[in-house]
C-alpha cells in the first residue's frame, strides 16, 4: 500500500459523514503500520483501527484477511477497498449517495495506480484498465452479474442475514457471489 492512497480515503468533505474505516493488514509489515497510524494520528477525528494478521477459518485469503474488520464494524454500509485501488476524494461519498432504498450494492471499475512495478502489478494494471474494465462496463450495462470486490459498498445487513462475510469464505469468486446474493434480495 502506497502512502498516495490513504489520504484519499481520507476526504475533508466526508468527515461530516458518520464513518469508519478499518485497516485489515494480512502480514505483519512494519512500514505500513507506521503508515496508517501517522495517518490516523493526521486524522483523529476519523474512527480508525489497524487489524493485523488474517483468519484462517475459511479458503478465501481476501476473506480471511478481512473476518476481523468485518466483525468489529458498526455501520449499516461496508466499503471494501483494496489497497492498490485509487480513490478520488469524492469517491466515498459519491458511492453511498447511490446507496438509495433500492440498492443493496454500488461498485466502481477498479483504477490501478502505478505502485511497486513488479511484473505481477504491471500485468494487474493492464488486465483491470484495458480487457476487463471493457468487459466490466458492457456486462453492467446489459445486466450480468460482474462485479469485482477491490472497491464497492453494500448494505452489512444483506450479508449478516447469510451468516457474514465468513459465508462468502468458501468462494475464491466471493465478489461474484456476494454480488449474486444481493442481487436475489
Amino acid at each position: 500500500m502506497s502512502q498516495a492512497y490513504l489520504p484519499l480515503s481520507y476526504s475533508r468533505e466526508i468527515l461530516t459523514t458518520i464513518f469508519e474505516l478499518l485497516f485489515c493488514i494480512q502480514d505483519r509489515n512494519e512500514n505500513l503500520i507506521q503508515l496508517v497510524n501517522e495517518l490516523m494520528l493526521q486524522y483523529p477525528e476519523v474512527e480508525s483501527q489497524i487489524f493485523i494478521g488474517a483468519k484462517d477459518i475459511v479458503v478465501n485469503p481476501k476473506v480471511n484477511n478481512m473476518l476481523n474488520g468485518y466483525d468489529k464494524a458498526q455501520y449499516p454500509l461496508l466499503m471494501i477497498s483494496d489497497s492498490s485501488i485509487k480513490m478520488k476524494p469524492h469517491t466515498l461519498t459519491d458511492m453511498v449517495s447511490h446507496m438509495t432504498e433500492k440498492v443493496g450494492l454500488v461498485h466502481q471499475v477498479p483504477i490501478m495506480c502505478d505502485g511497486d512495478l513488479s511484473f505481477c502489478r504491471q500485468v494487474e494494471q493492464v488486465w483491470f484498465g484495458g480487457a476487463h474494465a471493457r468487459i466490466y462496463l458492457f456486462a453492467n450495462a446489459f445486466g450480468f452479474n460482474c462485479m469485482t470486490s477491490m472497491s464497492c459498498v453494500f448494505r452489512k445487513k444483506i450479508l449478516d442475514e447469510e451468516g457474514g462475510l465468513v459465508s462468502m469464505g468458501n468462494y475464491l469468486g466471493e465478489d461474484f457471489f456476494l454480488t449474486q446474493l444481493i442481487i436475489n434480495k
